[in-house]
């Protein structure tokens, strides 16, 4: 492929020439800037009003959580065995701290 015939004439409208225009460019940039921000803004209207009117995308209905007594004593024995687990980390191990003389 040779790259040396491809014609990029389209770009010659983007160059400086033999002047340089600061001002147009920061009157573009600005002007971006701004059609930017009323996007920006209009969408974060449209989706305040939409919420405000209650239609804020899919809506899933909450069901409620059967509890079962197997899950009750499950969860009652998972906690009574966190509570042993602690009573043990204070009581029974021991660690030794490196930064403390003697350990």
């Amino acid at each position: 492929m040779n790259l040396n015939n491809l014609n990029f004439s389209f770009l010659k409208r983007f160059t400086y020439g033999k002047r340089v225009r600061p001002a147009r460019d920061w009157l573009v940039l600005i002007i971006i800037a701004l059609i930017a921000l009323a996007g920006f803004g209009v969408a974060g209207a449209w989706v305040y009003l939409e919420g405000a009117r209650g239609r804020s995308g899919e809506v899933i209905p909450l069901l409620a959580p059967e509890l079962s007594g197997d899950a009750l004593e499950r969860t009652e024995a998972l906690f009574e065995r966190r509570a042993l687990e602690e009573s043990r980390y204070r009581s029974e191990y021991q660690f030794v701290d490196p930064s403390l003389p003697g350990s």
